[in-house]
């Protein structure tokens, strides 16, 4: 999401906050950075005037539970609500919460977490986000080949061998190769350079303006060593270079 649009139809719009560290609902403000102004630090949404804030943290916990997947990372898609269906249930749920925030229900122990839950999902339900993709859902893809992409997303970081992603998923090397093909239109590798651009991408935009991080660092700890490779991948999925990221 590189501009920021102006709404013609009177839905909420999501845009940065002043601070770069954040996204702004209308008056619903998110952040996605740092934690929440003036809160505890807790994962948990909280208010500040008639602001709800939810931290990063918990976009991606409510995620990876929701989709099984151990290191799924939420990314936006769009600045507008997908349907005015979506604009419409939005509205009513923030109705709904605030009061019920303010009392502190987030922290009941029975309330509490259905009460979060039902913040974050209808977020990822009004926005358009990576969440509905097919590698993303429960059940798109055969055994096998879950079984390799939990291999890649747990050794991204580091080296990775072929023959140990193979030895993961209990195929044949060729094997492998074609239910990546059939099933996810890549093969492992791209698959893997997906992975951890989706990492670089979310470390450079969480990277504030106090953090020594520069790119060629975040490009590494997300398991690229050729820089100049990473910068070309990076400006080809995300439209933009990893130092506009970073800069934001």
């Amino acid at each position: 999401m590189r501009d920021e649009p102006r709404s013609s139809s009177g839905s909420p719009v999501l845009r940065r906050d002043e601070s770069g560290s954040g996204l702004v609902v209308s008056e619903i403000t998110t952040t996605i950075a740092g934690g929440v102004p003036g809160s505890t630090g807790a994962d948990d949404p909280q208010v500040h005037g008639d602001d709800v804030a939810i931290d990063a943290g918990a976009l991606d916990e409510f995620a990876r539970r929701v989709l099984d997947r151990e290191r799924f990372h939420v990314e936006f898609r769009g600045w507008e609500p997908e349907t005015p269906q979506a604009t419409q249930q939005w509205r009513e749920m923030v109705a709904y919460v605030q009061p019920l925030i303010r009392r502190g229900l987030t922290t009941d122990p029975i309330l509490g977490r259905p009460l979060q839950d039902l913040i974050i999902a209808t977020f990822l339900r009004t926005f358009p986000t990576n969440i509905d993709d097919p590698v993303a859902a429960p059940g798109a893809v055969t055994a096998a080949v879950g079984r390799a992409i939990r291999y890649l997303e747990d050794h991204f970081a580091r080296p990775v061998r072929m023959p140990d992603v193979v030895a993961a998923s209990r195929l044949s090397p060729r094997g492998l190769q074609a239910a990546f093909q059939r099933e996810l239109s890549c093969t492992p590798s791209g698959y893997l350079r997906r992975i951890r651009l989706t990492a670089a991408h979310r470390e450079l935009r969480l990277a504030d303006s106090t953090s020594s991080a520069t790119v060629a660092q975040i490009a590494r700890a997300s398991g690229f060593t050729h820089i100049g490779r990473f910068s070309v991948a990076y400006r080809d999925a995300y439209g933009e270079s990893p130092r506009e990221t970073l800069r934001r």
